[in-house]
């Protein structure tokens, strides 16, 4: 039971090789935390950081397979007894996808739902012994997920798998809020990544990541009940 220290504090990151995900790995290390970094495609500077980092360990994992989730979780139950923090930060967007419904692809519609929304309530399964009082659950969500605000006229599969997201978040929450988990649905911010990135990007991953970091830092001030926020702490309808 390598790294089993009484006061260890232990994070799971989700699409972690770059962007928001690298800067969650990066930011948590700063913190203390012992991180296990999960990532279909591991890159070679998440490769260095783990050869570099004793407190970082690096598992390739595919979050659209049970069997796969399941594998890696076991792996980290080998290492930490529970889990302090989660960020359910993989997924997917295709700007090929921005368009009015009339050429929307919807078929793939079932695919980003699958990643985006049930492939973060996979971790959350597999994981579910690891959560307990005091853990913080982080759903990378989206602005694109507000049913009560939304004013958009194209993009329906990243909408839709992110609002289906927030909802499987938050019908987990009504169990894992009585163990004491607090659940966090959190707009990252219009940030400038590779992936994700567009004309209209504003911020930088790493204070995207920040903001991130400084909502956690005082865990029970943090609502008892699911809210939905973004990087600086902005309530947003559901």
């Amino acid at each position: 039971m390598e790294g089993r220290e009484r006061n260890m504090r232990y994070a799971l990151v989700t699409g972690a090789a770059g962007g928001l995900g690298i800067e969650l790995v990066k930011q948590n290390l700063a913190e203390g935390f012992y991180v296990f970094a999960l990532e279909t495609d591991i890159s070679d500077e998440l490769r260095c950081m783990e050869a570099e980092n004793k407190m970082l360990r690096v598992y390739r994992c595919d979050i659209s397979s049970g069997a796969s989730v399941n594998r890696t979780v076991k792996k980290i139950e080998n290492v930490a007894g529970r889990l302090d923090r989660v960020f359910n930060n993989a997924g997917i967007h295709r700007f090929k996808d921005w368009v009015p419904l009339e050429k929307t692809e919807l078929d793939f519609v079932k695919t980003m739902v699958d990643i985006n929304a049930a492939g973060a309530l996979r971790v959350v399964q597999a994981a579910w012994n690891l959560l307990g009082k005091g853990t913080v659950l982080v759903y990378i969500s989206s602005e694109a997920a507000s049913i009560g605000g939304c004013t958009a006229e194209a993009a329906y599969a990243y909408h839709m798998s992110k609002a289906a997201m927030n909802m499987g978040a938050r019908i987990a929450d009504n169990t894992l809020r009585k163990r004491g988990v607090r659940t966090l649905c959190v707009h990252p911010g219009r940030m400038k990544t590779v992936k994700m990135g567009s004309a209209d990007s504003e911020i930088e991953a790493s204070e995207a990541a920040e903001g991130i970091m400084k909502l956690l830092r005082q865990p029970d001030a943090l609502p008892e009940e699911a809210v939905f926020l973004d990087y600086k702490g902005t309530r947003y309808c559901w």
